[in-house]
C-alpha cells in the first residue's frame, strides 16, 4: 500500500508569506514606524534554557491530542499486538474514526511489523512514504511504532476534514470517503462527489470497513460504532495526554481584556534599551519569555483548549510540535515558524479571522519585523477588519504590555485555528 499512499498524500503546503514595502510617510510618522520596525526585528520571545522554561518542559512533556467527536471505541482484547491497543484508540479519537478502522488499516499496511519497508521506500507500521512522513510528523522516527500509529491518526484526521463537505452534500459516510481518499487521493472524492468508480479503491474501502469489526467491539456492519459503543466512541472534543483539564469546550475564548494570568505580576522580562538582554527570571512558564508576543500566543492556545488561570498548561514551547522541535519565535526561517509548527501539529489554518484564532505575521508582514509577530483575534468586525489583541505590539516603553488594535483581514500572513474549538 506504500505506493498507493504516496499518491494520496501530498507534499508540504506552500508557505504564504506576505511582504510589505516601507511606507512613504511624513518625516515624523516615518520616525515612529522605524522605531516600531526596529523593535519588532529584535523581539519575538525565543526560549533560553534554565529556570521556569525547564520546569515547563518537564511538567508538560506529553503531547496533547484533541479528539474529534465520533472517534475511538474499545478494541477487542488481544487483537492488537504488543500492547499498542490504547495508542490505536487514541489515534482513532484524533482521526474521528472508529478504533477498528485504524487497526484494520495498520493490519493491511504492515501486518503490524514496525520495521516493514516496501520496495518503493514506505516505512514502518503505517507505511508512509518519506516525503509524506516529513509533512505529517516532521523529523520523528517512522520506525517508532507508537509515533507511526499517531501519524496514522493525524493523517486520517486531515482526510476526514477534507471529505466532510462531500459527505454533507452526498450523504455518503464520512469514514468511507476518508478511506477512499486515503487510497485514491482527496481529489478523486471531489471529482466524483463520493467514492470514485475505481475497483481498487472500492475494494479497499470494503475490506477495511469489514475487517474493522475483527478488532473492535460492538461495530455495526460497515465499520460504524453501534449504539452500545457510542458513549465510548464519541468524545466531545476530549483532550488526552495533557495536564490541566480534559475539555476543549470552546468556552474559554477572548474575554475582551488582558487575561494573561501572569500579566499583572510585573515579572522580569527582556529589554531592548541596552541591546536585547533578558535578565534571570524572564523565562515564562510557557517556555517563551515573559510578556513577549509568543508568550501571549501560547496562553491563548491553552485558553482555547479550556485551560483556566492557575491550571497546568497543556501546550508549551517545547511540547507543541510532535517532531520535538521548539515552536520558537514567530518567524525563524521559511522552514521554521509558527505556520510550519501548526502544519507539523496537523492543526487547521486559513485566511479568515475567527474569535480566539492566533494571528500569525511572517517576516516583514504588516508592521512586523524580520522575526514576525504573534497575536490573537479578540473580535471580528463586519467591515473586513478585526480587533487584534496581544503583547509586545508597541514600541518602548509600552512594548511588554497588553495592546489592542484594528487590523485589515488581509494584513496577517495566516490565521491559526485551534481544533474542536470555537475558532475552527
Amino acid at each position: 500500500m506504500g505506493s498507493v499512499k504516496s499518491a494520496a498524500k501530498f507534499g508540504a503546503k506552500a508557505l504564504l508569506l506576505k511582504a510589505f514595502g516601507p511606507a512613504l510617510l511624513l518625516v515624523g510618522v516615518l520616525g515612529a514606524v522605524m522605531v516600531f520596525a526596529l523593535f519588532m526585528v529584535i523581539t519575538g520571545g525565543t526560549i533560553s534554557g534554565g529556570g521556569q522554561a525547564k520546569k515547563a518542559q518537564e511538567a508538560a512533556s506529553k503531547t496533547c491530542t484533541v479528539a474529534k467527536a465520533g472517534g475511538g471505541g474499545s478494541l477487542e482484547d488481544g487483537k492488537v499486538p504488543n500492547g499498542w491497543g490504547p495508542k490505536v484508540e487514541d489515534a482513532a479519537k484524533e482521526a474521528g474514526t472508529p478504533s477498528g478502522i485504524i487497526a484494520a488499516q495498520i493490519q493491511q499496511e504492515s501486518q503490524w511489523n514496525p520495521n516493514a519497508t516496501s520496495p518503493v521506500g514506505a516505512k514502518g507500521l503505517t507505511q508512509f512514504m518519506p516525503d509524506t512522513w516529513k509533512n505529517v510528523m516532521g523529523n520523528a522516527d517512522p520506525n517508532d511504532p507508537e509515533v507511526s500509529i499517531k501519524a496514522q491518526g493525524k493523517y486520517m484526521s486531515e482526510l476526514m476534514d477534507q471529505v466532510k463537505k462531500v459527505s454533507e452534500k452526498s450523504g455518503d459516510d464520512q469514514v468511507s470517503l476518508a478511506l477512499a481518499a486515503y487510497n485514491a487521493g482527496p481529489g478523486a472524492i471531489e471529482q466524483y462527489n463520493g467514492v470514485p468508480p475505481y475497483g481498487e479503491t472500492q475494494d479497499y474501502v470494503k475490506k477495511i470497513t469489514s475487517n474493522a469489526g475483527t478488532f473492535q467491539k460492538n461495530l455495526d456492519e460497515g465499520g460504524k460504532n453501534s449504539e452500545a459503543d457510542k458513549k465510548d466512541a464519541e468524545p466531545s472534543a476530549e483532550t488526552s495526554g495533557c495536564g490541566g483539564g480534559d475539555k476543549a469546550s470552546g468556552e474559554s475564548h477572548s474575554t475582551g481584556k488582558d487575561d494573561l494570568p501572569w500579566g499583572n505580576k510585573n515579572l522580569p522580562h527582556c529589554s531592548i534599551e541596552n541591546g536585547y538582554t533578558c535578565p534571570d527570571g524572564s523565562e515564562s512558564v510557557t517556555g517563551m519569555f515573559n510578556y513577549e508576543c509568543t508568550d501571549w500566543g501560547l496562553w491563548v492556545i491553552n485558553r482555547n483548549l479550556g485551560v483556566k488561570a492557575g491550571e497546568d498548561l497543556k501546550v508549551t514551547n517545547s511540547n507543541f510540535r510532535p517532531d520535538g522541535q521548539n515552536l520558537d519565535t514567530a518567524y525563524v526561517s521559511p522552514e521554521k515558524n509558527w505556520q510550519t509548527g501548526w502544519e507539523n501539529k496537523g492543526w487547521p489554518m486559513g485566511d479568515e479571522p475567527k474569535e480566539g484564532a492566533i494571528v500569525y505575521y511572517g517576516a516583514n508582514a504588516g508592521l512586523a519585523g524580520a522575526m514576525g509577530h504573534i497575536a490573537s483575534v479578540q473580535k471580528v468586525n463586519d467591515d473586513g477588519t478585526f480587533i487584534e489583541e496581544g503583547y509586545n505590539g508597541n514600541p518602548p516603553p509600552d512594548d511588554h504590555k497588553y495592546y489592542t488594535r484594528t487590523v485589515q483581514n488581509t494584513e496577517p500572513t495566516k490565521f491559526l485555528y485551534t481544533p474542536d474549538a470555537k475558532d475552527k
